[in-house]
């Protein structure tokens, strides 16, 4: 009786071990990671959250609710240390979420507006989740215009006419880190018609070397001098920082450049 009892022991088991291996039921049935971590908006409430460009949380940046028809219903908000916000809404209607930052770099201070995941606008009694990005370059999407880094752009002295300005090349080479702290990289690029004139436009704001050359199509590019606009004496090489023209406060930037040949 005990050997008919050991044998179907070691039967059941050696059955239950050739059994296919079925995966276990709550696994198969548990949301994938990221559908799991998604937010839902609650009604009337907006919030979000605020990141540099390495997922590094930002405090202090100012975000704007704005209601799309009734003049200056807007809530407005900073960021949390942890980069968050949280924004009731009160009035029913249709909402829009903006959001800026200003930091202050070598002394100065710059504005910047971020980049939304989500660019729709909502209705109160649906609320709507809206993160941001602070993006030092790139294309601003609707209703921004634009893009988020800021113009080099480059002059002769008036009256010179001896280079085309397509021929005009310029190399940005960041001295020290960028505004947000990144290492950035070193930029060559012939000046191009913009609407802020012949420029290098998207560069992300920092502190740059700048030198130029003069650089025909299929020639050989020699050296040519540079300063600030209407500032200093030439020489072969400058080191400047983005300046807010006339102290407008908006997210505008700008280095201007002068060049001649020696």
């Amino acid at each position: 009786m005990r050997n008919r009892r050991l044998f179907t022991t070691l039967f059941v088991g050696l059955s239950l071990y050739a059994l296919p291996q079925l995966p276990c039921p709550a696994a198969a049935d548990a949301p994938p990671a990221k559908a799991a971590a998604e937010e839902k908006p609650e009604p009337n409430v907006a919030r979000g959250k605020i990141v540099d460009a390495l997922g590094n949380p930002v405090a202090g940046a100012v975000v704007t609710v704005d209601h799309t028809i009734y003049y200056n219903s807007n809530i407005v908000v900073k960021t949390a240390r942890d980069g968050t916000y949280t924004v009731k809404i009160p009035t029913q209607g249709t909402y829009r979420v903006l959001a800026t930052l200003t930091r202050e770099f070598h002394g100065q201070k710059y504005k910047f507006d971020l980049h939304p995941d989500v660019t729709d606008d909502f209705a109160s009694t649906d609320g709507a989740v809206r993160n941001f990005v602070w993006k030092l370059a790139g294309e601003k999407p609707e209703p921004l215009r634009g893009n988020y880094g800021s113009p080099v752009i480059g002059y002769t002295q008036p009256g010179d006419y001896s280079m085309e300005m397509t021929d005009i090349e310029l190399t940005l080479t960041p001295d020290g880190t960028l505004i947000d702290g990144g290492k950035g990289e070193p930029i060559t690029a012939k000046l191009k018609s913009t609407g802020d004139g012949w420029a290098i436009p998207d560069v992300p704001v920092g502190r740059y070397k700048i030198t130029a050359h003069h650089a025909p199509e299929n020639a050989k590019p020699t050296p040519i001098q540079i300063r600030l606009r209407n500032k200093g004496k030439f020489a072969d090489a400058l080191t400047a920082d983005f300046e807010n023209p006339n102290g407008t406060g908006l997210a505008i930037h700008r280095i201007e450049v002068e060049v001649k040949k020696p």
